[in-house]
């Protein structure tokens, strides 16, 4: 699966699960059996997205077991003002097929 797409999937399942993230437990993603030197990966591909300019922003959030071991927010919801994203920015999603 190719890296856009991942990030793409990542999105979708955020979208679904955003709104009842804030409400799960925490843990850490050790106790839970996710490595955290992997979701510093994330952190450094999202990062690396906003910077290279593929995406003005997001937000990924990963459970496990009922337990969210990481949400955080990247770049900017809106460009133009500045605005940061925050974990609780809702975005619509458009089709960009032809």
């Amino acid at each position: 699966m190719r890296r856009n797409s991942k990030i793409v999937i990542a999105v979708l399942v955020l979208i679904t699960a955003r709104t009842d993230a804030a409400d799960l437990p925490t843990a850490t993603p050790e106790s839970v059996g996710i490595s955290s030197s992997k979701l510093a990966k994330v952190t450094e591909l999202m990062n690396q997205q906003v910077a290279d300019a593929k995406i003005a922003g997001g937000v990924v959030v990963v459970a496990r077991r009922g337990k969210v071991v990481y949400f955080e927010s990247y770049g900017k919801r809106d460009v133009a003002s500045g605005k940061p994203m925050e974990r609780d920015t809702i975005v619509r999603l458009y089709s960009m097929t032809q």
